[in-house]
């Protein structure tokens, strides 16, 4: 009878600390993915502006576009490399969200420059 009360309560405390290293693990990956998509999303935003404030109309577009969907795309391997699918589904609905406000901006960007460029030549 002792050795089978002994027996279980050994099992327990195993048991506890399995699921306390599982916890801290998966904690530990939730917060370096949060962590690095953080960053990405930094890096994306720091990268439109700068090319927004940099480089002509034209080439904005087409250099924003490519950056918005190389980042999307790090930013869905970085996940998917480091988390479950939980945060990869989080992740990809941040980053469609961010190209999405990104290429609104950017359309909003493109009006503002043709409509300043008919009002420049109809006063011409």
């Amino acid at each position: 009878m002792r050795a089978g009360i002994c027996k279980s309560i050994s099992n327990s405390s195993v048991v506890v600390v399995v699921v306390v290293v599982v916890v801290v693990v998966v904690v530990v990956v939730v917060v370096v993915v949060v962590v690095v998509v953080v960053l990405v999303v930094v890096v994306v935003v720091v990268v439109v502006v700068v090319l927004v404030v940099v480089m002509t109309a034209a080439a904005k577009v087409v250099i924003i576009v490519v950056a918005i969907v190389v980042a999307a795309v790090v930013v869905v391997v970085v996940a998917a490399a480091v988390a479950e699918v939980v945060v990869v589904v989080v992740v990809v609905v941040v980053v469609v969200v961010v190209v999405v406000v990104a290429v609104v901006v950017v359309i909003v960007v493109v009006v503002v420059v043709a409509v300043v460029v008919v009002v420049v030549v109809v006063r011409l």
